[in-house]
Parts: C-alpha cells; sequence; structure tokens
C-alpha cells in the first residue's frame, strides 16, 4: 500500500474506532470534519447551550479533532495539507 492510500485506509480505521456506530453517513461526516481541521485547524469550542444536537455535533468535531492529530503525527501536517487539496480539486 502506498503513502497516499496508507493515511485514507488509517483515517476509515479510526473513524470506525472512534465513532463505530457512525454508519456511512457518519463516516463521510467525520472524514470530512478531520480534512477541514488538518487544512484549516479548525477549533470549536464547545457551547454552554445544551441542545442535543449541539451536544453531538461538538462531539463528533472533538472526535474529528482526535483523529486529525493521530493522522497528523503519523503522516505529517503538510504531506496532509497537501493530498487533501489534491483530493477536492
Amino acid at each position: 500500500m502506498d503513502h497516499k492510500t496508507e493515511w485514507r485506509s488509517d483515517l476509515h480505521q479510526l473513524v470506525k474506532t472512534y465513532h463505530p456506530d457512525s454508519g456511512t453517513f457518519g463516516i463521510d461526516m467525520l472524514d470530512g470534519l478531520v480534512e477541514a481541521i488538518i487544512i484549516d485547524n479548525l477549533r470549536v469550542v464547545p457551547s454552554s447551550h445544551t441542545h442535543e444536537s449541539i451536544t453531538r455535533f461538538v462531539s463528533l468535531i472533538n472526535e474529528a479533532r482526535e483523529i486529525a492529530d493521530v493522522l497528523k503525527d503519523r503522516y505529517g501536517e503538510e504531506y496532509l495539507v497537501d493530498e487533501i487539496k489534491m483530493r477536492h480539486r
């Protein structure tokens, strides 16, 4: 497996590990959040609101942030940013 395929495979495995009940939509959403975090260094501060959907969304973003950090450590942030930008051209 080449480096490019390896990090995508790692991403999918990490998403399944962090959020096993996410289903296809959840996996795609987390994939997208992880990519956004890597590219834009997205930061979300948990809201003081207790609405369930906000809480779930913040939880997903926090999971995505953890996955992004793992991938950055494994592959390097610069490499991942370049790969993600190329995928979305």
